[in-house]
């Protein structure tokens, strides 16, 4: 596990956007931003991330590098804010007892997130699990599947209404992958 410093990531968003941002919690659609990191500025996009979540004050996001569209072997990184956990620890423990088991999990190390020079706190940044994902593991390509809502999980039933599915995808989103995927 990391026992270095906290790495502090500062996220610039035009005030027009923030507001657009926070207007509607439940668009996806990113703003632009700039985000620093050290020395190092990248132009990236930025939306928020999750599903109940998005209700809670502070909030998860998804980062996209705009220019250049990757850094370091990613092109999308996720700002979990671990609101719900007031340990921090119980998602990033998570990750490492599965490396340790030699079960492929995304990277993740806690970072400290200002929003215009605001200070939000610790944030859990973790690895997208997508195409680069598969290349850094030297694996070959996939169908990936992101849980979206509460009908990803292992039963039959939607969770919503609790008649039989109607499909067993329901509640994921392909994030790669071809039709033999499905």
């Amino acid at each position: 596990m990391n026992t270095e410093p906290l790495k502090q990531l500062d996220m610039w968003i035009h005030p027009k956007d923030l507001i657009e941002l926070k207007r509607d919690i439940w668009n996806d659609e990113p703003v632009e931003a700039i985000l620093k990191t050290g020395q190092t500025k990248s132009h990236i996009y930025a939306s928020y991330r999750g599903s109940h979540i998005r209700k809670l004050k502070k909030k998860s996001y998804q980062i996209e590098y705009r220019k250049p569209k990757q850094r370091q072997g990613e092109s999308i990184f996720h700002l979990n804010a671990e609101y719900n956990d007031p340990s921090f620890i119980r998602n990033r423990l998570s990750f490492y007892f599965f490396e340790q088991m030699g079960v492929h999990s995304p990277a993740a190390s806690h970072v400290f997130l200002t929003i215009n020079g605001r200070k939000e706190g610790i944030y859990l940044k973790i690895e997208s699990v997508d195409e680069f994902f598969l290349q850094k593991r030297q694996l070959s390509g996939g169908g990936i599947y992101y849980a979206v809502d509460d009908d990803a999980n292992f039963s039959l039933l939607s969770s919503f209404d609790k008649k039989p599915k109607k499909h067993l995808l329901l509640g994921y989103e392909k994030k790669t992958g071809t039709s033999q995927h499905d």
